[in-house]
């Protein structure tokens, strides 16, 4: 039987039916058998709907579906449609061509691979939830040239380097080596860089990196250098006893009575196994504040440790290497929403305590800024944030300096 065209378009040119006879293309191309039975994942209610109504079954259910190819057959048969697969493909697209050949294993290559992304186990910033917004966007697509292998082998790295995360201050070259065999990598412009700051920055709830200095910034908050000279941490009036080489370096900054940076690699090489460190230590947001304690307080100061905002990794490095030293901190920062979320982190990892930064110490301060960006929340003093979305106004730390330099010259 001749095969009429013009009926087997019109009843195959439904939705429901264009993943079955794509599917069925790709074999045929491939010179794979047209018999059996064909899965289809992640099925659409119009696919199954459509396939059932084929087989005069009443509709099925599930995720996947087995399409019996030669059920489906004997009914085109039956409505004198088509005798065979090859003459309903040979009508519909018609003869086997090389470049949609290899158009079409591209296509099965990709949605093996989505198929593979949706089974993933979560492990950090890894997840099906990742993976499915890589798909929705298109970018992993874009940044492989549309190549799935290449998108294999980044997923498979970025697998690779969540279960190593987070990490207790290693270089991105390092960790770059580690989980793609390249120190580069991880570089700013390199597609794995690209899609695990993206995974990781959804996995801590916060924006994606829109600077090399916020790129930098994430990094550090999985335990990753991006430069051990950078974005060093800022100390007034600390000392450190039984730390070589960072104790003498402190000294003469207190003899001076000077502030002091204080860089991740200094830090990495000081000995802090018989570290002596002060009972209490003063951590604050902003740097002006120390620039208040040297210029008001000089030599009389509590030790002052500035975070300069978002912690960079000599600020944690610094904070925890001193915590486990046995100090005690109390933490003050800007009564703003980023201002919250930073101190959040830092009262749960150092175990901070607050330091003049309740809801009491917001509603007396005084301030017409107004309060933007996403709301925070304030688990050390829930009413805090309650009272900053009603009255909605920002306060910086350097707006309430006074209080916190009168503690700062106590004798505690």
């Amino acid at each position: 039987m001749a095969p009429d065209q013009e009926r087997l378009r019109k009843f195959f040119d439904r939705p429901g039916l264009k993943r079955l006879v794509e599917r069925l293309l790709i074999r045929r191309d491939r010179g794979d058998s047209l018999n059996g039975v064909l899965t289809l994942d992640r099925v659409q209610s119009g696919e199954r709907r459509a396939i059932d109504d084929i087989l005069r079954r009443k509709t099925t259910t599930g995720a996947k579906m087995s399409v019996p190819l030669d059920l489906v057959l004997n009914q085109l048969i039956v409505a004198r449609l088509a005798d065979s697969w090859e003459e309903v493909l040979h009508a519909l697209f018609g003869p086997p061509d090389p470049t949609r050949i290899i158009k079409a294993l591209r296509t099965q290559a990709w949605d093996e691979l989505w198929n593979r992304g949706a089974a993933l186990p979560s492990k950090g910033f890894v997840s099906c939830i990742w993976f499915e917004r890589l798909r929705r966007d298109g970018s992993l697509r874009r940044l492989s040239h549309d190549d799935p292998q290449r998108a294999l082998t980044w997923i498979t790295q970025a697998m690779e380097l969540a279960a190593l995360l987070p990490l207790e201050s290693e270089p991105l070259a390092s960790v770059a080596a580690r989980v793609a065999g390249n120190s580069h990598a991880l570089d700013p412009d390199q597609p794995l860089a690209t899609l695990a700051l993206r995974g990781i920055a959804a996995y801590l709830g916060v924006s994606g990196p829109q600077s090399a200095k916020e790129r930098r910034a994430l990094w550090a908050k999985v335990g990753i250098l991006c430069d051990e000279l950078s974005t060093p941490a800022l100390t007034f009036n600390l000392t450190v006893a039984n730390a070589a080489p960072l104790t003498e370096i402190l000294v003469a900054a207190r003899v001076g009575i000077v502030p002091i940076h204080v860089s991740t690699r200094l830090l990495l090489s000081t000995d802090w196994r018989s570290a002596i460190v002060p009972k209490r230590v003063f951590v604050c947001e902003n740097s002006s504040l120390v620039a208040l304690a040297n210029q008001r307080l000089g030599s009389a100061s509590q030790p002052l440790v500035c975070l300069d905002g978002e912690p960079k990794t000599a600020g944690w490095l610094l904070l925890d290497r001193l915590r486990e030293a046995g100090a005690e901190f109390f933490y003050h920062g800007d009564f703003d929403w980023s201002g919250l979320a930073i101190a959040r982190r830092v009262l749960s990892r150092i175990g901070a305590k607050p330091w003049r930064y309740s809801e009491r110490d917001y509603l007396v301060a005084p301030g017409t800024e107004m309060l933007e960006g996403p709301e925070e929340l304030s688990p050390w003093c829930p009413t805090l944030a309650m009272a900053m979305k009603k009255r909605g106004v920002a306060i910086h730390e350097e707006a309430v300096a006074e209080p916190l330099i009168q503690d700062l010259g106590e004798n505690m």
